[in-house]
């Protein structure tokens, strides 16, 4: 699908309501697929015409983050890769309305993320599932005005990533494959190592590469080296951008994708002060009731990806107090879907369900799919259920929190 015409409605690339008419020789063309789905359905996908390797880095060693912590009551972090709630889910024993799903506290994890590259629009694809009776990913006139596919959006403009979201566009998730920040990588580590609770369904990552020191000989580095007497200046013309015929053909590292609940803030108060020159600086608010998954990731997965789907959509399901199974069964399958394309299933790890020897337990196909959906269930109902803190809606705007994808090491 190419643009056409002379203009296009978008999303502001703060993902608000303000207009914002673009010519359409701004907006990406995207390939639109029919994707046969894991619930036997079929799923709409439009996805971005990409000239670069996902993990390629334009300006590589140039992003670093700072963190700093603040909490709200009594958060702890639990140690990782402790899979109890999901071992009684798969096994059918996870208590109804547990306590382990209670949201108590909030933490804010303010976050800087340093980078040194110019504007670029991000390369962003759209995925909308089988389960509508319509997947079409073109929206009627009330889907057009809502502007909750853009919640995510700050993410990646305040690090010079512009978002551009077609009003006509009613996904289920948004997602984005580039331009890629190693420190996207270290902002995805960071929420892990702070979340409340883990569903590890992944393998740990390699330890990184161990780099051996130049020698040297009686400690005079580079001894009996020929080298010039002056050293050429560096070139301050701006690098090209790389294409496929540039990128190393060197097989990339397994990755990982975490899914987690977050919530965004603004620094200061305003969308504009969170983008700093080189550096974007956001407020992300974790809930200690709602666990994070992490599930091996496929080659080419997004970089980063979030559900439209706002905390303030998921309480409007939950409104009346009933916070019921069959309130959220709609979300876990949309999540399922997009999630079944993302995982690499042969590397998935189940734990053993309670009562059951591990080593005499094997993970059929069936059994990893099981799993996953449990997983999302879980996280899914810790969501839902965290309306019933008070300081949520306190601390949280849930206009700006979902459930995001993020890709890691």
């Amino acid at each position: 699908m190419r643009a056409t015409g002379t203009s296009m409605a978008c999303l502001s690339p703060w993902g608000d309501s303000s207009i914002m008419i673009l010519p359409c020789i701004r907006v990406r063309d995207v390939v639109l697929h029919a994707v046969v789905a894991a619930t036997g359905g079929t799923a709409a996908v439009a996805t971005p015409l990409l000239h670069v390797v996902g993990d390629t880095i334009v300006q590589a060693g140039l992003d670093t983050i700072t963190v700093e912590v603040a909490t709200i009551g009594a958060y702890h972090v639990a140690a990782h890769g402790v899979n109890e709630m999901l071992t009684e889910k798969i096994g059918d024993r996870f208590p109804k309305h547990s306590r382990k799903l209670e949201t108590t506290a909030v933490m804010s994890l303010l976050i800087k993320l340093k980078h040194k590259h110019t504007m670029d629009d991000a390369a962003l694809g759209f995925f909308r599932s089988s389960t509508h009776a319509d997947t079409n990913l073109l929206s009627n006139v009330a889907d057009y005005l809502s502007i909750q596919k853009g919640w995510f959006s700050p993410y990646l403009f305040a690090s010079n990533r512009r978002p551009i979201i077609p009003r006509a566009m009613r996904p289920d998730i948004v997602f984005c494959h580039g331009p890629f920040l190693a420190g996207d990588y270290r902002v995805a580590e960071t929420i892990l190592a702070n979340s409340a609770s883990v569903l590890d369904l992944a393998p740990p990552p390699p330890p990184p590469p161990i780099v051996e020191p130049t020698k040297s000989f009686l400690g005079l580095p580079g001894l009996g080296k020929s080298t010039s007497k002056h050293s050429p200046s560096p070139s301050r013309s701006s690098s090209p951008s790389p294409d496929t015929a540039s990128v190393s053909t060197t097989e990339l590292p397994p990755r990982r994708l975490m899914v987690c609940l977050v919530g965004i803030k603004p620094h200061r108060g305003l969308w504009a002060t969170s983008a700093r020159p080189g550096e974007s600086i956001f407020h992300y608010l974790l809930l200690d009731g709602v666990p994070a998954i992490v599930v091996p990731a496929l080659p080419g997965c997004p970089l980063v990806s979030w559900d439209t789907l706002t905390l303030a959509d998921m309480y409007k399901k939950v409104a009346d107090g009933n916070v019921e199974p069959e309130k959220w069964q709609g979300v876990v399958k949309i999540l399922f879907e997009y999630l079944s394309m993302c995982t690499d299933w042969d590397r998935l790890l189940v734990p053993a369900p309670s009562g059951e020897v591990a080593q005499a337990f094997e993970a059929t196909a069936e059994i990893k799919q099981k799993a996953l959906q449990d997983a999302i269930d879980l996280l899914v109902e810790g969501a839902m259920r965290s309306i019933e803190y008070k300081d949520v809606k306190k601390n949280v705007d849930i206009d700006r929190a979902g459930i995001v994808m993020l890709r890691m090491p």
